[in-house]
């Protein structure tokens, strides 16, 4: 039986203005530039606008709290994340970043409580579609600013301090784009804004963000089988395949046997800059610290132990001085252990399940984009830590999601219960 996707009351334009600026500030565009005197004048501003949402959401506290509530794992994770302050390294780390971390989070529950899957996906578009003229405008009029040097080569990294973070935006960007285009009258804008993502992909050279988004095109039209009879066979499917992708990343990175200059040379990459060999070592000194506290981890946002000049990593010849695990599931390891990590990847599959069942049950493009989504944040995953992550936005799209899947699902049941009921009554 198909469903309707259930709608909420429209949000009017200018809460969505509110949301798309308050999005794009969560970015951290141009943070650097923003710090007057050792103020962090942007984060101040962030603030400041989660203040608005604090008053829009008491004006419904109870649906507020009837929404954050529908994910009890989700629940878990962040009292986890803050209750690790009581046994991490550096306390006043965790405790600032659980912070943050809660702010991100809080901003995803209102998302889901005020706005459809639909309003999100368009306040979504045009939050990334106004960040990449902006890293358009910086790369090209201010190219100290909107460019580094990379792997010996020129890079753009528009309005963010790293062609990684400019490169994993654009890609969520182009997904978003390519979904939307879907049953939209406006295909030539949505098609530009698709190119135009791509083209800045490609000017970052973020080799993942490329990777992460022909992937996940490549799944786009095996999600769109839910009509077929055996869709119930689609779950396994999905996960077999992307587990069998990160499977092979992995000993792609480990092998002894696989000439990775060879594989770079033919990627039209310098050799020398193997990132690939330098991240393997990398985890391999993350996975020796993790066993020294393998239960729950070292507290939430610990970066002391990147610092703490144990090891040297050698890196296009100089010392590289890492500060993250460059792979969330090592990091979340790392921080909150093998409880923490259990968990999230629990959620993680619990997520894609109900983004199938959501999909088998509506056949609409919001429930293509819930899947989507959750499949490129994975892949980012496996070099970047995105999951509970202070890449803040990735995160805040994950929860409201999330909880939008709760609520459309819970309504759904209902809806299809109400209808059995009157069709037994009416027979």
């Amino acid at each position: 039986m198909k469903l309707e996707i259930v709608k909420k009351n429209p949000v009017d334009s200018m809460e969505k203005l509110y949301a798309v600026l308050t999005l794009l500030l969560m970015t951290r565009p141009l943070w650097q530039l923003m710090i007057v005197r050792g103020v962090d004048v942007q984060f101040l501003m962030v603030v400041g606008l989660y203040c608005v949402a604090m008053r829009l959401v008491l004006n419904k506290p109870n649906r507020f709290v009837w929404i954050g509530s529908r994910d009890k794992l989700l629940l878990f994770l962040i009292f986890l994340v803050i209750l690790s302050t009581a046994w991490s390294a550096d306390p006043s780390s965790t405790l600032k970043n659980s912070v943050t971390l809660l702010g991100g989070t809080f901003f995803g529950i209102y998302l889901a409580m005020r706005y459809s899957l639909r309003e999100q996906m368009q306040v979504f578009a045009w939050t990334l579609g106004i960040a990449a003229v902006l890293s358009l405008i910086v790369a090209v009029a201010f190219p100290a600013v909107g460019t580094q040097t990379a792997g010996g080569y020129t890079v753009w990294s528009g309005i963010y301090d790293h062609k990684n973070g400019l490169g994993r935006y654009m890609a969520i960007s182009a997904i978003l784009s390519w979904i939307l285009m879907m049953d939209s009258k406006k295909k030539w804008l949505l098609w530009g804004n698709f190119l135009f993502a791509i083209g800045l992909i490609l000017m970052a050279r973020s080799a993942t963000s490329l990777l992460s988004v022909i992937v996940t095109m490549s799944l786009l039209p095996i999600y769109r089988v839910w009509r077929w009879r055996n869709a119930r066979a689609l779950p396994g499917i999905v996960i077999i395949g992307l587990l069998a992708a990160s499977i092979g990343i992995i000993v792609l990175i480990t092998s002894q046997d696989i000439n990775l200059d060879l594989l770079f040379s033919a990627l039209g990459r310098n050799p020398d800059n193997n990132t690939l060999q330098v991240r393997k070592a990398l985890w391999d000194i993350v996975v020796e610290k993790a066993k020294q506290r393998p239960w729950l981890g070292y507290g939430y946002g610990d970066a002391w132990i990147y610092t703490e000049g144990s090891y040297n990593l050698i890196w296009y010849g100089n010392i590289w001085e890492y500060k993250q695990a460059h792979n969330g599931f090592l990091e979340i390891l790392l921080q909150l252990g093998l409880v923490g990590l259990v968990a999230m990847v629990y959620h993680i599959l619990l997520g894609f399940h109900r983004g199938i069942k959501l999909a088998r049950l509506t056949k609409t493009k919001e429930a293509l984009w819930v899947l989507a989504y959750l499949t490129i944040l994975l892949l980012f995953n496996l070099t970047y830590s995105v999951y509970l992550g202070q890449l803040t936005v990735p995160w805040t799209i994950y929860v409201s999601l999330t909880l939008s899947m709760c609520f459309q699902l819970a309504r759904i049941k209902k809806v299809s219960v109400s209808r059995t009921i009157d069709q037994s009554v009416s027979t």
